[in-house]
């Protein structure tokens, strides 16, 4: 059973809590009848899910840029064709496909298409966290189960490390943080292979042995675990009630996030926000204007998204905001948004120059959400893992089979990201002539899409919708 949403009753210690998912898989051994049922998606949410999976065709290929733009190096200097992936020209920007940021690009769109979000709701998930779950599971799964896992994750989990290592190097080089963690909750009487206990914690993932037969001790040790990780604002991971004779291992991770805003907003105010056409409430607004990147994408039927970027200190990450060109449409652009135009959208971030004034009202939100992967993992193509039971024979001496996948998240967004922030210049290409800035109006007053990305491997950490902002 999928376990029950819950409050984050954490409070922070500064203005602007961070978004903080964590993400849970748990094993059961034993017989399939035996394992926790989990319901699967009505057909009416798939079909209104239904979003198209495949990439546009990117234009030409053109050169691999020189060391001075974008390039990442080995220890002697020499460009490491590996990472780069492919690199194509499109509008004069430098669009890399094919790379690790690329591929986590594209699980984490194809993951958030195929949730089962509420039509009214929010909803705000890490996907990050699930695809390194899934690509843990690589080297101990059946044939037939490694099939469809590296078909979905894209990713192995060297790729994956290397990816949360630079993420730690930000909270060591910024004033923002980044927190990643995971455990593996290990049943009192489960022989785990010792070439998988030797890979995780190589991985950095804790072996917690725990007593599943006693499922409030069982929950509690779990929990505690997760409070600590996520500084309190996520306080349960594990109910009491999910656990069941049959549970032996529970894999989960977190991601902590708290940052700074490059600009802060100046001033907040009422204004306007229609979840629906004539649906108009009043929220409370966060004002700035700002020199920011500011982007349109445009659809062949007519629909599209605006984009502005939202830096936070240190330019290596940024929030995302997008909304419809076509009023009340985000659902129509999002179901033909590609992994090739937010790679598009992240190649504009990295450029220097800016001619844009945006007058951006912004509106306060925080939000909690718990959500079941397992149905959009289905839609993806994952299957064996929740319905084998020899689909990963090698982790243990036991069969077993994932009976759960939940994802709970936190997110609460201020006039200062997190806390006071001093003000950081903007670097600007020299022109012979003084540019003319565009003022751009940009009014978040109907649901939109968010993103948390990292600007220089070019993924989402976040990926959310919002339709209903609430403080």
């Amino acid at each position: 059973s999928v376990s029950t949403p819950r409050s984050a009753n954490g409070q922070s210690s500064y203005q602007g809590a961070p978004p903080v998912p964590t993400n849970t898989f748990q094993f059961n051994f034993g017989n399939p009848q035996d394992s926790i049922q989990v319901p699967i998606a009505s057909p009416g949410s798939s079909q209104s899910n239904g979003f198209e999976q495949q990439s546009r065709q990117p234009p030409r290929l053109t050169q691999r840029p020189s060391n001075n733009v974008n390039s990442q190096s080995n220890t002697n200097g020499n460009t490491n064709d590996d990472e780069y992936g492919d690199i194509y020209e499109d509008d004069r920007l430098i669009v890399e496909t094919g790379t690790a940021g690329y591929q986590a690009t594209e699980f984490a769109l194809n993951l958030f298409k195929n949730l089962d979000r509420p039509a009214n709701g929010d909803t705000i998930i890490s996907p990050l966290l699930p695809q390194m779950l899934l690509s843990n599971l690589l080297d101990y799964a059946s044939p037939v189960a490694k099939s469809e896992l590296k078909q979905t994750v894209l990713l192995h989990p060297e790729q994956l490390a290397s990816i949360v290592a630079k993420l730690d190097k930000i909270s060591k080089s910024t004033v923002n943080t980044i927190e990643i963690a995971s455990a593996n909750f290990v049943a009192e009487d489960v022989k785990l292979n010792n070439t998988y206990s030797t890979d995780v914690r190589q991985r950095n993932v804790e072996v917690r042995r725990v007593d599943f037969s006693q499922p409030y001790l069982a929950a509690r040790n779990a929990n505690n675990w997760v409070s600590g990780k996520t500084h309190n604002l996520i306080n349960e991971i594990l109910n009491p009630s999910s656990v069941s004779p049959y549970t032996r291992l529970l894999l989960a991770n977190t991601i902590y996030f708290k940052g700074m805003w490059k600009y802060t907003f100046i001033e907040t105010n009422p204004g306007k926000f229609e979840a629906s056409p004539n649906n108009p409430r009043q929220i409370n607004k966060m004002f700035q204007l700002n020199k920011l990147r500011y982007g349109t994408l445009s659809f062949p039927d007519g629909n599209g998204l605006r984009w502005v970027e939202l830096p936070y200190e240190g330019n290596r990450l940024a929030m995302l905001v997008f909304l419809p060109t076509v009023r009340h449409q985000l659902e129509a652009s999002l179901r033909q948004l590609k992994p090739y135009d937010l790679a598009k959208v992240m190649a504009a971030m990295r450029t220097n120059y800016i001619n844009t004034k945006v007058h951006l009202h912004m509106p306060k939100f925080t939000l909690t959400d718990s959500v079941s992967l397992i149905p959009a993992l289905q839609r993806m193509g994952i299957h064996s893992i929740f319905q084998d039971q020899d689909a990963l024979q090698y982790i243990a001496n036991e069969s077993t089979m994932v009976s759960d996948v939940t994802q709970r998240s936190y997110m609460s967004v201020d006039e200062f990201g997190t806390k006071a922030t001093s003000v950081a210049s903007l670097s600007i290409v020299t022109l012979s002539i003084t540019p003319q800035f565009k003022d751009v109006q940009f009014d978040v007053d109907q649901p939109f899409l968010t993103m948390i990305v990292d600007k220089q491997e070019r993924y989402p950490i976040f990926i959310g919708v919002i339709n209903n902002p609430r403080e």
